[in-house]
């Protein structure tokens, strides 16, 4: 009797073991899937994060030759300023001006509420402003809008433009005359901004004693 108990403690033993084995085996297995399982989702997450921080840099620092043409960048919707409001699609291009189409717009249709026209270039860059005798030519070396050219009524004019590192207006030289180039006259404006928006936009800007603000609206930036 007593050799069977020995026995079957052993057998018990061997049995408590290898169940407890497996057990801790199996314990050790969940614990490692887990953590694989974690560590997927991390590096899941890590992706996306990634490709989101991209896609949303590439938002916030767009810019379009329209954004440019109004030194901006970014999901702009709309700008006002001066009286007048510029709004944008989400792709950055210039839809209306005031309410209408200005590429469509006829400046010599009324008199009393006349209206600009723009004209682009074949690279798709605002190139000609129109307005009731008066017109404007841009110059543009590749995406930059250097300066223009302009005459009204009996007066030319021509502005150069110099930008700093960051692509904001730093100076300009305006040069106007009558249309036979006599009473020329020179005028330099230094540029130094007073209040930026959170994408980086100037709001106020002041050359010399000239103030000028804007109001900038921004499409929403939603992560997907």
């Amino acid at each position: 009797m007593k050799r069977f108990f020995v026995i079957t403690a052993s057998l018990l033993a061997v049995s408590c073991f290898m169940s407890c084995g497996n057990k801790a085996e199996q314990e050790a297995q969940a614990l490692a899937d887990s953590l694989t399982t974690v560590d997927s989702l991390n590096a899941v997450a890590a992706a996306e994060n990634a490709a989101w921080k991209k896609d949303s840099t590439e938002i916030v620092n767009k810019k379009t030759y329209d954004l440019t043409f109004l030194e901006v960048h970014g999901p702009v919707q709309s700008i006002t300023q001066d009286g007048t409001t510029y709004e944008f699609n989400e792709e950055g291009s210039l839809i209306k001006l005031n309410g209408y189409d200005p590429f469509t717009a006829d400046p010599y249709s009324d008199f009393e509420n006349p209206k600009t026209k723009y004209v682009r270039d074949k690279q798709g860059r605002i190139e000609i402003m129109q307005g009731w005798e008066s017109e404007i030519d841009y110059k543009w070396e590749d995406d930059v809008l250097v300066g223009d050219e302009w005459g009204a009524e009996s007066m030319i004019g021509s502005t150069t433009k110099t930008y700093d590192e960051d692509g904001r207006l730093i100076k300009s030289i305006a040069k106007e005359s009558m249309y036979d180039g006599s009473d020329a006259s020179f005028t330099t404006s230094n540029y130094t901004y007073v209040d930026l928006d959170e994408y980086g936009n100037w709001t106020k800007r002041k050359s010399g004693s000239m103030v000028e603000s804007r109001t900038i609206s921004y499409y929403p930036v939603e992560r997907p």
